[in-house]
């Protein structure tokens, strides 16, 4: 079966109507379960990036599932602040640099934390152990909990609520969206897709002026609401490098990494490798990410790149892994924003594609607090691997340009200055470039994507240990079995062939 708009309105359609169907049977759980699967389905395709019928449901779970008491405002001299974190990812998302920003002010913390204290969070539990202003919370996300999370907001009487939060948080939201008497703030850390809560917060944190734009004209977000923050890149240096587990001697290490899918839907990135290995005996490729890494891995026995190209997992030694790169090739066709700034603060040249020279999603110096003379950002495939060419063969250009690279990002103390100041007085205070997006072509990248090997990523979606969920897409469940095996055998196929072929 092919993936079109039309099937994915469809089950999106039909995932809503089951949400509503659970909560008029009182069957709470399951509601928000369907409605989060609804969430989390358009997140995948963005087709639009809103709906107010959810938002409407969210506001009636609030009105029945939580025992409301009457709000008191804060009768403290300091001022305080209720952080909610959904990720509590070390080195992801922009968790560090918001709670060292409110490390360094005169507020009251209090940090609602969305995962326990383990590898994946440590550096950020063990940054807030030495801030003293800061009390720690942490909570499993589940309807028991609904009631425990709004009385902890409840009894710290916050004067604002900051939540870093995922497009598809429906308990979270759901509490938030309760507390009408103070000012409320989401840090939106995915403003190229759909995602939930355009309705609950006073003010919205946008990163770049892309993500200012879709709020503004896709979320009908009132440009008052809206508030320009760039960030910077979290630098951990104390963090030992690990070395790498192949013969780096004499070679330049090109680099790139993050999210798997970024790469997917498209051969492009893989012509960009191609071409560099091919003509650059000198260069090793390395890619460090999460995701279907047997993606990237038939590429490389496909092409017998076996000790020329290396993926790996995601690791925490990141900057010193910049730092022993040559050059940072960015994913598409969707790129890395926080990726492309460590590779700047690295002082190491981000090379990036962009599918046209309209694609303001790709592009690039819109992280950027000043203009470079050098040449980062390409809407031409050929031009850009011509560039390539001359950083790896004109040594005085490249170091020219890597020297530049730091500068090019804002700086902590810019940041944490303009954020607070937002909090004294939430009109925005940097110039915004305004212009239109084609939000159509940008869907279909993601629709062709979830058609890639035999539609796995798709039907995968629906599955899950919820009964219902298995009753109501069985068939997309005894489609993912099957697909699953189709893959697995094209899999092995190719390894065959490959080994005959050598």
């Amino acid at each position: 079966m092919k993936i079109t708009d039309e099937v994915l309105l469809d089950d999106y359609n039909k995932l809503k109507r089951l949400g509503l169907l659970f909560f008029d049977k009182k069957k709470y759980s399951d509601a928000i379960f369907f409605v989060k699967k609804a969430a989390l389905l358009m997140y995948e395709s963005n087709i639009f990036y809103k709906d107010d019928e959810l938002e409407y449901l969210m506001l009636e779970f609030g009105q029945k599932l939580v025992s409301r008491r009457q709000f008191c405002t804060n009768k403290t001299e300091r001022k305080r602040i209720v952080f909610y974190d959904y990720f509590v990812l070390n080195n992801r998302g922009l968790t560090e640099q918001y709670i060292e920003a409110l490390a360094c002010s005169n507020f009251e913390i209090l940090y609602i934390a969305c995962r326990q204290n383990d590898r994946f969070s440590d550096e950020i539990y063990r940054k807030m152990s030495n801030y003293d202003n800061f009390e720690v919370v942490s909570v499993s996300l589940n309807l028991r909990i609904l009631q425990t999370l709004y009385d902890l907001i409840f009894n710290f009487s916050p004067d604002m609520i900051i939540a870093h939060t995922a497009p598809w948080d429906v308990h979270g939201l759901t509490i938030i969206n309760l507390f009408q008497h103070c000012k409320k703030y989401l840090i939106n850390i995915t403003d190229h897709a759909f995602w939930l809560g355009h309705t609950v917060f006073d003010y919205y944190f946008e990163f770049r002026d892309y993500g200012y734009n879709i709020s503004k004209s896709y979320r009908n977000i009132p440009v008052s609401k809206l508030l320009k923050l760039p960030y910077y890149p979290i630098v951990n240096e104390g963090i030992p490098f690990a070395g790498f587990n192949f013969n780096a001697i004499n070679k330049k290490i090109i680099f790139s990494g993050g999210s798997i899918y970024k790469i997917e839907g498209s051969p492009v990135f893989f012509q960009m490798v191609k071409h560099i290995l091919d003509n650059h005996d000198d260069v090793i490729f390395l890619f460090l990410g999460n995701g279907n890494i047997e993606y990237i891995k038939n590429f490389i026995i496909l092409n017998h790149y076996e000790t020329r190209f290396f993926v790996f997992p995601e690791r925490k030694d990141i900057y010193h892994v910049f730092k022993h790169s040559y050059l940072y090739l960015n994913t598409y066709p969707l790129i890395g924003g926080l990726m492309t700034q460590f590779a700047c603060m690295a002082g190491v040249p981000p090379i990036t594609l962009q599918k046209t020279h309209t694609d303001y999603s790709s592009d690039i110096t819109e992280l950027f607090t000043k203009c470079t003379k050098f040449p980062l950002n390409f809407s031409d495939k050929d031009e850009l691997l011509k560039y390539i060419d001359i950083y790896l063969n004109d040594v005085q250009f490249y170091k020219e340009c890597c020297a530049e690279m730091p500068s090019l990002i804002t700086s902590k103390d810019s940041f944490n200055k303009l954020f607070l100041s937002y909090l004294d007085d939430s009109k925005n205070q940097l110039e915004i470039r305004t212009y239109n997006i084609d939000i159509i072509s940008f869907a279909k990248d993601y629709i062709i994507r979830l058609n890639e090997n035999y539609g796995i990523k798709y039907y995968r979606l629906f599955i899950g240990k919820n009964g219902y969920l298995i009753f109501y897409f069985f068939s997309y469940v005894c489609k993912y079995i099957l697909c699953k095996i189709l893959f697995m055998i094209r899999i092995k196929y190719k390894k065959y062939m490959t080994g005959i072929k050598k």
